[in-house]
């Protein structure tokens, strides 16, 4: 955009300065009365106009570190109740009932907001705004993970309702917690580790079943990002890997097939152990691997059509056995319990 950017002033001071937690939900008593957090910076601010966002007309200003943008006001305002709230009163009451101040000043009669204290990176907050500018795009160009991840986080924090629609729905199509959408090609770990770390931060459950999956069966030479993930998250994803390569043992030691017809046909002899190489190429990942063994012709081995299909539903119930069991092993359950509980209040 055309115009050049404002000096900065001596009026450029910022105030009302309260460091906010951009993540997890604060917990606070319901006892607690509403408080106010607030300090004062004085001195100018220098910036660096941004390169993309600065809109000649707009009529506030938004900055993270020494970046400004120019901004409208009253767009921001309707999709977003954070910055809703934030121009009408200069401070956004939290979950916990909290007035974070965020730091202010007026610039030649525009109001500029130093967002710096949200701990939310230019880049994510540059995402919603690319998707408010050009959301028809995605219809031609699909959105890379990173930019989906962006929006989460920016569109999580500011409270854009309808870009946060959109952001988890992408990643609920990626990271379905339908055990048939699990095939033999991978998701990329980077992603599921990513995606590990999101629905923590921004409590999305929904996710976490089919990215811990995914790092499970992940080869261990691929795994190096898991670092990322806290300690508790790391002794779920060892917790998953030991049920996950169980599941192979208890399968194949209890499975007993008989056949009715006489002369009965050779089943019996027919043991799913007879399937090793299946078994030591998905060890764990026991969801391909059963659909492996389902998709086998079991008739070579001179089995009859009742008994091959007797094996084939077998299988697709010891399938989705373990997939609901992947609930309790993560303890996933009383996270939906305590959603499902908040929804009904």
């Amino acid at each position: 955009m055309s115009s050049p950017p404002p000096s900065p002033s001596a009026n450029d001071t910022l105030v009302h300065e309260q460091q906010t937690n951009g993540k997890r939900k604060q917990e606070h008593s319901s006892q607690d009365a509403p408080t106010k957090k607030r300090a004062k910076l004085s001195g100018t601010s220098s910036f660096t106009r941004h390169p993309v966002f600065w809109a000649a007309d707009g009529s506030v200003f938004i900055q993270f570190g020494e970046t400004r943008m120019k901004l409208y006001r009253n767009r921001l305002a309707l999709h977003s109740e954070w910055f809703q709230e934030l121009f009408d009163n200069k401070v956004v009451v939290s979950s916990g009932g909290v007035e974070e101040s965020i730091p202010w000043a007026t610039v030649d009669g525009v109001d500029l907001f130093q967002l710096d204290a949200t701990e939310i990176a230019l880049k994510d907050f540059e995402a919603v705004l690319t998707t408010l500018e050009n959301a028809v795009n995605f219809c031609y160009t699909k959105p890379t993970f990173a930019f989906i991840a962006s929006l989460v986080r920016a569109a999580s924090f500011f409270r854009f309702r309808k870009i946060l629609d959109f952001a988890v729905t992408y990643l609920e199509g990626m990271f379905s917690e339908d055990m048939k959408a699990v095939t033999k090609e991978p998701l990329p770990v980077t992603h599921a580790t990513e995606v590990i770390l999101l629905g923590r931060d921004w409590n999305l459950p929904q996710l976490l079943k089919r990215a811990f999956y995914e790092l499970a069966r992940a080869p261990g030479t691929e795994v190096h990002h898991i670092n990322l993930l806290d300690k508790d998250d790391l002794a779920l994803l060892i917790n998953l890997q030991k049920h996950l390569a169980k599941a192979w043992l208890r399968i194949l030691a209890f499975y007993r097939p008989s056949c009715s017809n006489s002369p009965a046909c050779r089943t019996s002899r027919c043991t799913l152990s007879m399937t090793d190489k299946i078994v030591q190429n998905y060890r764990l990942d026991p969801i391909v691997g059963l659909d492996e063994l389902r998709g086998l012709d079991w008739k070579r081995w001179k089995l009859c059509s009742a008994c091959v299909n007797h094996r084939v539903k077998w299988l697709e119930q010891e399938t989705a056995k373990l997939w609901d069991n992947m609930d309790g092993w993560l303890n996933l359950n009383p996270i939906a319990e305590a959603n499902n509980a908040g929804a009904s209040d």
